[in-house]
Protein backbone atom coordinates (compact mmCIF):
# COMPACT_ATOMS: atom_id res chain seq x y z
CA UNK A 1 0.00 0.00 0.00
CA UNK A 2 1.37 3.47 -0.87
CA UNK A 3 2.63 5.42 2.14
CA UNK A 4 0.10 8.25 1.76
CA UNK A 5 -2.71 5.89 2.83
CA UNK A 6 -1.08 5.26 6.20
CA UNK A 7 -2.14 8.64 7.56
CA UNK A 8 -5.75 7.42 7.50
CA UNK A 9 -4.91 4.14 9.25
CA UNK A 10 -3.56 5.77 12.39
CA UNK A 11 -6.49 6.20 14.83
CA UNK A 12 -4.50 8.83 16.74
CA UNK A 13 -4.61 11.22 13.80
CA UNK A 14 -7.86 13.14 13.52
CA UNK A 15 -7.21 13.95 9.87
CA UNK A 16 -9.95 12.06 8.08
CA UNK A 17 -10.77 12.06 4.40
CA UNK A 18 -13.70 14.41 5.00
CA UNK A 19 -11.42 17.08 6.52
CA UNK A 20 -8.71 16.64 3.90
CA UNK A 21 -11.24 16.82 1.08
CA UNK A 22 -13.43 19.64 2.33
CA UNK A 23 -13.57 22.97 0.48
CA UNK A 24 -12.72 21.46 -2.91
CA UNK A 25 -13.53 24.61 -4.89
CA UNK A 26 -10.91 26.56 -2.97
CA UNK A 27 -8.36 23.78 -3.26
CA UNK A 28 -8.98 23.50 -7.02
CA UNK A 29 -8.41 27.22 -7.61
CA UNK A 30 -5.70 28.19 -10.09
CA UNK A 31 -3.52 29.68 -7.33
CA UNK A 32 -4.16 27.11 -4.60
CA UNK A 33 -2.66 23.84 -3.39
CA UNK A 34 -3.43 21.48 -6.26
CA UNK A 35 -3.49 23.26 -9.59
CA UNK A 36 -0.71 25.79 -9.02
CA UNK A 37 1.97 23.25 -8.01
CA UNK A 38 0.97 21.01 -10.93
CA UNK A 39 1.21 23.89 -13.40
CA UNK A 40 4.55 24.99 -11.96
CA UNK A 41 5.88 21.42 -12.11
CA UNK A 42 4.85 21.23 -15.76
CA UNK A 43 6.68 24.49 -16.52
CA UNK A 44 9.83 23.01 -15.00
CA UNK A 45 9.45 19.78 -16.92
CA UNK A 46 8.74 17.85 -13.73
CA UNK A 47 6.14 15.08 -13.58
CA UNK A 48 2.76 16.04 -12.17
CA UNK A 49 0.83 12.81 -12.59
CA UNK A 50 0.14 12.43 -8.87
CA UNK A 51 -1.05 16.03 -8.60
CA UNK A 52 -3.36 15.40 -11.57
CA UNK A 53 -4.75 12.39 -9.71
CA UNK A 54 -5.22 14.53 -6.59
CA UNK A 55 -7.12 17.07 -8.69
CA UNK A 56 -9.39 14.28 -9.91
CA UNK A 57 -9.91 13.13 -6.32
CA UNK A 58 -10.91 16.69 -5.37
CA UNK A 59 -13.28 16.83 -8.35
CA UNK A 60 -14.93 13.62 -7.16
CA UNK A 61 -15.19 14.69 -3.51
CA UNK A 62 -18.89 14.45 -2.72
CA UNK A 63 -19.94 15.29 0.82
CA UNK A 64 -23.46 16.60 1.40
CA UNK A 65 -22.31 18.40 4.56
CA UNK A 66 -19.73 20.48 2.63
CA UNK A 67 -21.29 23.42 0.78
CA UNK A 68 -18.39 23.66 -1.67
CA UNK A 69 -18.56 19.95 -2.46
CA UNK A 70 -22.30 20.23 -3.14
CA UNK A 71 -21.73 23.26 -5.38
CA UNK A 72 -18.88 21.50 -7.22
CA UNK A 73 -20.93 18.36 -7.87
CA UNK A 74 -23.81 20.51 -9.12
CA UNK A 75 -21.43 22.36 -11.45
CA UNK A 76 -20.02 19.12 -12.79
CA UNK A 77 -23.49 17.70 -13.38
CA UNK A 78 -25.00 20.83 -14.94
CA UNK A 79 -22.02 22.44 -16.69
CA UNK A 80 -19.57 19.58 -17.18
CA UNK A 81 -15.93 18.87 -16.50
CA UNK A 82 -14.63 21.33 -19.11
CA UNK A 83 -16.49 24.18 -17.42
CA UNK A 84 -15.02 23.34 -14.00
CA UNK A 85 -11.49 22.91 -15.31
CA UNK A 86 -11.59 26.22 -17.17
CA UNK A 87 -13.52 28.39 -14.72
CA UNK A 88 -12.47 26.97 -11.36
CA UNK A 89 -8.99 25.63 -12.15
CA UNK A 90 -8.03 28.22 -14.75
CA UNK A 91 -6.88 25.59 -17.25
CA UNK A 92 -7.37 25.55 -20.99
CA UNK A 93 -8.04 22.55 -23.21
CA UNK A 94 -4.54 22.87 -24.66
CA UNK A 95 -2.81 22.60 -21.25
CA UNK A 96 -1.04 19.30 -20.64
CA UNK A 97 -2.46 19.26 -17.11
CA UNK A 98 -6.00 19.69 -18.45
CA UNK A 99 -5.53 16.68 -20.73
CA UNK A 100 -4.00 14.61 -17.95
CA UNK A 101 -6.83 15.40 -15.53
CA UNK A 102 -9.44 14.54 -18.16
CA UNK A 103 -7.71 11.22 -18.88
CA UNK A 104 -7.74 10.26 -15.18
CA UNK A 105 -11.27 11.54 -14.58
Amino acid sequence: MPTYYHRFENPLLADGVDRVGRSPLRKLGAADRLVRPAVEAGKLGLPHENLAKAIVAALKFDDASDDEAVKLQKMLKEEGLDYVLTTVCGLTQTDALYKEVVSFY
